[in-house]
């Protein structure tokens, strides 16, 4: 703003404006370089440039708007360096030599500005890069997270599966365990009445070729007092004319025999669906015991990931914050170094054009 300033001030204050500010300083230099470059070594100009570059004024000189402005500036320049150079008549005399040591100074600055940027941009590489290891560090983890929580409820969904269908299978073993004993004590009773009906049977086969009083007695005293089959048919039998009736008595006889089969068929159906209910339940309780335990096993493997993958995580977090504040000191001290460096290389390139413009119009 002070070198904006000056360029449209009046004379006697533009040269008080001019004098301190960085931009006017090196506008001088510039100058000192086009009337007395011929004479002066090219390391003297460069340690002039440098002391203009490190001087505290010049680097914190930095702000960006003021830096547009003083770029644009440049322009309203040419006419004030334009009379300073004209009062110089050797100027054109050394020019080839003034341009040829501007072309050093500006090879130079080109190379350290080159390698300003290069720095800048290989920190923002590294920097970027340790960013993309830690959001993959991080999804990592975060996907570990996942496993662990989906195997940790899997795990909890295959005890509570084990311990129903353990549940089941005991109660099942235990009811299949008094159907047996009840069936043992039931399937017995039966077959033994089964063998008294067959008896009677044979018996009325004996009646009907008149054995009345020894059929009376048998199925009287012997055989109706221990059934519990047809109990009622029987003694309705016991009472009747046997020897008119054998047809119908062999009928009822047989109705009995066929409730005592049905009866030991229901027993025998009731065993099987016990049984098969203690074998689907072991099969299921088998399963999920293999579920849990291949659940439990995934879930430690996902918990041990997990670990693993949080140490990475914060090992290249605190990579991360290294880098960033290494980025963020490197970008600090980029913004001091790059403008003045432009600001150098802009103006040679000026006071060059000025020359080479100012010398061919002399020549003209």
């Amino acid at each position: 703003m002070v070198a904006s300033l000056a360029l449209f001030a009046p004379a006697d204050q533009r040269k008080e404006l001019l004098a301190g500010s960085p931009m006017s300083k090196l506008d001088s230099l510039a100058l000192e370089f086009a009337k007395k470059g011929a004479s002066m070594p090219v390391s003297s100009m460069l340690k002039k440039l440098d002391d203009w570059h490190d001087r505290p004024d010049t680097l914190l000189d930095v702000d960006s708007d003021r830096a547009r402005t003083q770029m644009l500036s440049l322009a309203n320049h040419q006419g004030w360096m334009g009379s300073q150079l004209a009062s110089d008549s050797q100027l054109c005399k050394k020019a080839d030599i003034i341009i040829s040591k501007f072309d050093q100074l500006l090879k130079k600055l080109i190379v350290e500005e080159t390698q300003v940027n290069k720095t800048i941009s290989q920190t923002q590489q590294e920097y970027e890069a340790i960013k993309s290891k830690w959001l993959d560090t991080e999804s990592k983890y975060r996907l570990t997270e996942q496993k662990e929580k989906e195997a940790k409820e899997g795990a909890k969904f295959a005890r509570q599966e084990y311990d129903k269908w353990q549940t089941a299978h005991k109660q099942a073993s235990s009811d299949l365990e008094k159907t047996t004993k009840n069936n043992a004590v039931d399937k017995a009773s039966l077959e033994s009445e089964k063998e008294l009906i067959l008896e009677i049977m044979k018996m009325v086969g004996v009646v009907s070729n008149g054995l009345d009083s020894c059929l009376n007695i048998c199925v009287k005293n012997s055989v109706l007092a221990q059934q519990t089959v047809g109990k009622a048919r029987l003694e309705t039998l016991a009472n009747s004319d046997l020897g008119s009736q054998s047809s119908e008595v062999a009928k009822i006889l047989q109705e009995i025999l066929d409730e005592i089969d049905n009866r030991l068929k229901n027993l025998e159906t009731v065993y099987n669906q016990e049984s098969d209910l203690v074998k689907s339940t072991n099969e299921k309780m088998v399963h999920w015991e293999k579920q849990l335990v291949s659940l439990a096993n995934a879930q430690d493997k996902a918990k041990s990931e997990k670990l693993t993958q949080s140490l990475a995580r914060e090992k290249v977090a605190g990579q991360l914050k290294i880098a960033k504040k290494n980025y963020e000191e490197e970008t600090s001290a980029y913004n001091l170094e790059i403008q003045p460096y432009q600001k150098e290389i802009t103006v040679i390139k000026e006071i060059k054009k000025k020359i080479v413009n100012h010398c061919n119009g002399v020549s003209q």
